[in-house]
């Protein structure tokens, strides 16, 4: 019986029957529960969707226009669930196929029991420690934000409280002079002085608060974003807003290993992007790749002479590519 996930939920895709029920038997006296079986790409996704098994066994080999990688993908992609393929052989090409999809693993038929029960276990667990690392990664993610937004919203309401403090204070001695009989205050300021100055002060904490809505507005806009909106966006704000919110965090450190970056790109160039970048965080400035085509003004030929080993030209092939990063990341 299988003790490490009791009733984990397996669909099978395999369009010959006798082995698709057999398969289904068998899973069934391992422990699992079989919520649907399928018999081609198209029938898999659907009750896929509908059942939402943990794992799905899939026969490479499917009939039909759709074979069983294609359908495998799109399980990973769309519904993150994780496959093992089932096939009685392979070529190369549809071995890279496969590989391609990331499967969590292969049984070649025929396979026994312990072999479909032993791997069975492996994909279950390595799909359930990927989504405990994804779910320490987005509350880490989540906490840094949290800590970047407070940072953000506390540094305002201390200038709002101060002055609301300072304001609540010069009024409350104004109200005092004024009820007060003459002579004058011992400091000499009149009332209507003490009340001017709480006034600037009172403004001042409109605006400090003013701040706060506006990092709030933020935030609130960012936790509701609808993905299949989407309009042109200003580059240089949204990376100054992504510092600012982690500045507590990345104050002494780079945000990012690698930045590749087109010398002579529209509305802000590379060398504005450098400019920026390094005057909120200055360790990020070795961290800089230009991609030059040729064709650059005299100042971006300047600036690539002050930034000589931080130039890379087009055109180049892919591994030129993967070799000049990985060159930069053992550097870094």
């Amino acid at each position: 019986m299988n003790t490490t996930r009791p009733m984990a939920k397996i669909m099978v895709v395999e369009d010959e029957s006798i082995v698709a029920k057999d398969l289904e038997m068998t899973l069934r006296r391992l422990g699992y529960a079989v919520p649907a079986t399928a018999s081609s790409a198209d029938d898999a996704l659907r009750k896929a969707g509908q059942f939402r098994p943990d794992l799905v066994l899939m026969d490479i080999h499917l009939h039909g226009e759709v074979d069983g990688i294609t359908a495998a993908r799109r399980l990973r992609s769309e519904m993150n669930i994780p496959v093992i393929y089932l096939t009685a052989y392979a070529d190369d090409d549809t071995v890279e196929r496969a590989r391609d999809t990331e499967p969590f693993g292969y049984l070649l038929k025929p396979f026994n029991e312990r072999e479909l029960r032993s791997m069975l276990e492996v994909a279950l667990y390595k799909h359930d420690a990927e989504a405990r690392l994804r779910h320490s990664d987005r509350m880490a993610s989540i906490g840094t934000m949290a800590a970047g937004i407070a940072h953000e919203i506390n540094n305002p309401l201390a200038y709002v409280i101060a002055n609301l403090d300072f304001a609540a204070k010069a009024v409350a001695a104004a109200t005092a002079d004024l009820a007060a009989p003459p002579p004058p205050p011992a400091d000499g300021e009149p009332p209507l002085d003490r009340l001017r100055g709480a006034s600037a002060a009172i403004d001042d904490a409109v605006i400090g608060a003013d701040r706060v809505r506006k990092i709030v507005a933020e935030v609130s806009r960012f936790a509701h974003a609808k993905t299949t909106d989407r309009e042109p966006v200003d580059l240089w704000d949204a990376l100054e807003s992504a510092i600012r919110l982690s500045s507590h965090h990345t104050q002494h450190h780079a945000l990012i290993d690698l930045i590749l970056c087109d010398l002579m790109m529209p509305r802000m160039n590379g060398m504005e992007l450098y400019k920026n970048v390094v005057a909120l965080v200055p360790d990020q400035a070795s961290d800089f790749v230009f991609l030059c085509g040729g064709a650059v003004t005299q100042r971006a030929a300047d600036f690539l002479e002050a930034h000589a080993d931080q130039r890379f030209d087009k055109p180049f092939q892919l591994n030129e590519l993967e070799a000049m990063i990985a060159g930069r990341l053992l550097r870094a």
